[in-house]
């Protein structure tokens, strides 16, 4: 049986060996981009403290949205620049970093395609429903389901106003999407906007 690594169950200690172990496959060698870890975006001290630290699990938010997350070639030719731009979205914790990348990205190489959009959009989605438990989040039969949400009541009545449905018992909140009306991944974003998962905001 192996060993848990839910917080829960794990000294912080353990939680840095945990993910030590795991960044272990770069070996003695490293990227073209390497800052100290395997995935060549700064100290895992960074990029998993949030999980060391005892506040966020290390599971992934499961993400199951129809829509297209990608940097096209036409729009960022190199090839080590995409994949660093991949890989910095991938370990990022904050929406603050997301908004810098981007920020960054759109000054050198222009506005993003949708594509391009999405991806940014995907890894605030992922940073925020984390923050919020939700386990979740897919299209099915015209509505956006996130599950594992606790919706406050001030919440759940203004988006019931906007056609959710909410199920306190099941943790799960169902949200109307018309595709002819909006992008997807702006809708998704804007209703976790609703329930919370901000940037905490030093001292």
């Amino acid at each position: 049986m192996s060993r848990s690594v839910l917080i829960k169950d794990t000294t912080p200690e353990q939680r840095e060996a945990i993910v030590q172990q795991g960044l272990n496959f770069c070996g003695e060698g490293s990227c073209d981009f390497c800052g100290g870890c395997s995935l060549g975006v700064g100290s895992i001290e960074k990029m998993y403290q949030p999980y060391i630290d005892g506040k966020l699990e290390l599971a992934e938010v499961n993400i199951n949205l129809p829509a297209d997350f990608f940097l096209a070639e036409e729009y960022l030719p190199e090839v080590d620049r995409r994949v660093l731009v991949y890989r910095k979205l991938a370990a990022a914790v904050d929406i603050a970093e997301v908004d810098a990348l981007q920020e960054e990205t759109e000054e050198r190489f222009g506005a993003l395609p949708l594509a391009g959009k999405n991806l940014f959009d995907r890894a605030r989605v992922r940073i925020r429903a984390q923050r919020l438990g939700c386990t979740a989040i897919s299209l099915t039969n015209g509505r956006i389901i996130y599950q594992g949400v606790d919706v406050p009541h001030a919440v759940a009545l203004k988006l019931r106003g906007e056609g959710a449905l909410n199920y306190p018992k099941t943790h799960k909140l169902a949200y109307p999407f018309r595709r002819k009306d909006s992008e997807l991944m702006p809708v998704a974003l804007g209703v976790l906007e609703q329930l919370g998962g901000d940037d905490e905001v030093g001292e």
